[in-house]
């Protein structure tokens, strides 16, 4: 019997008549111990958590440095899950700052501050040594460069060849004159046929130099005319022998 009475203490105290709500409850964490700071480099992803309970479920707003965040105030955006969550993906340095997750009832308030600090990267992406190498190759013949890229975010490469305007290689700014060649982010080769394009000349060999930049490093690429190698050379239609 004492066995029975008990259950039926219990019972009557965990059942509530048809109509009448259950008590309300100010907002708890949900995990009470939660991080204050977070550091992370530019580019990438950063999830900050406000994971709390409550009845009824609590409202979430998060601020940045004490005002309230929001989407149009960040390149790109961020999104809130349904849990809280802030997530902002693509970080630059001014996304650095205190966020704050303001969790809300009626029945009382919780808020955390997370110190963000936003990380530029220390050294710029790393080639790999030998690479793109000189060659040489026939007029006519199929040639590949290769650049291989060391980096943990995705980089942005181009090819460059260096052009001659106005007998001048170089601008009146010190820079190189260059043509793009190629824009990718997730392409390490460039190929092409090179074809002979100026006049021949009687001489024990030809050299024609393309030059290419692969980032900050610049290559020269050589092709040999040599005689008896090319026995005649095709210059604007015309046969050179």
């Amino acid at each position: 019997e004492a066995s029975w009475a008990l259950c039926l203490n219990v019972l009557l105290l965990t059942s509530l008549p048809r109509g009448v709500s259950s008590p309300g409850m100010a907002p708890q964490w949900v995990q009470p111990e939660m991080k204050k700071l977070y550091a992370a480099f530019v580019s990438n992803m950063i999830k900050m958590q406000c994971k709390a309970t409550g009845h009824p479920v609590p409202a979430i707003q998060w601020y940045k440095n004490g005002k309230l965040f929001r989407r149009d105030h960040r390149i790109g955006g961020f999104q809130v899950e349904h849990t809280g969550t802030l997530i902002m993906t693509s970080l630059v340095p001014s996304d650095k700052g205190n966020y704050t997750c303001l969790v809300e009832n009626k029945y009382g308030r919780l808020q955390h501050t997370y110190q963000l600090n936003v990380l530029e990267r220390p050294s710029r992406p790393i080639l790999q040594q030998g690479l793109p190498a000189n060659q040489t190759a026939a007029v006519g013949s199929d040639v590949e460069f290769v650049c291989r890229v060391f980096s943990d975010i995705q980089p942005h490469m181009q090819w460059l060849k260096h052009i001659i305007i106005n007998g001048s290689s170089v601008g009146p700014n010190g820079l190189p004159y260059v043509r793009v060649l190629k824009v990718r982010t997730n392409t390490t080769k460039f190929s092409f046929r090179p074809v002979l394009v100026i006049f021949f000349y009687q001489a024990l060999w030809l050299i024609i130099q393309l030059h290419l930049t692969c980032l900050d490093y610049i290559f020269i690429f050589h092709f040999y005319l040599l005689p008896g190698t090319f026995g005649a050379c095709w210059v604007g239609g015309e046969r050179q022998g």
